[in-house]
């Protein structure tokens, strides 16, 4: 199937933050930016991460809504929506050293 120009687009333009904090740390690494940085990056990487998991969530949650039936189906798609903003909930919420460090 062919994906549709602007979500292409879109969709390689939301890899940007993860790419550039990846590639950020890299540079912290190598001394090139201040080790100081690190929880800044790391911070801004975990909560673009987060807000990422929540939009996938949301299009189990479209696909079962769009649905007409309510069947086990629609009930897996209604929990599997759920699953990734906890799983980003908990990644957030029980690492707080590193917003403290920020």
């Amino acid at each position: 199937a062919k994906i549709p120009f602007a979500a292409g687009v879109l969709g390689y333009t939301g890899a940007i933050p993860f790419v550039g904090s990846a590639g950020a740390l890299v540079l912290v690494e190598a001394s090139v930016l201040p080790f100081s940085l690190s929880p800044v990056i790391i911070n801004a990487q975990l909560s673009y991460g987060a807000s990422i998991l929540s939009f996938l969530g949301g299009v189990h949650w479209g696909v079962a809504l769009d649905s007409s039936s309510h069947s086990f189906k629609q009930a897996a798609h209604l929990t599997y929506g759920v699953v990734p903003s906890l799983v980003a909930w908990s990644a957030w919420a029980f690492f707080p050293p590193l917003h403290a460090a920020c």
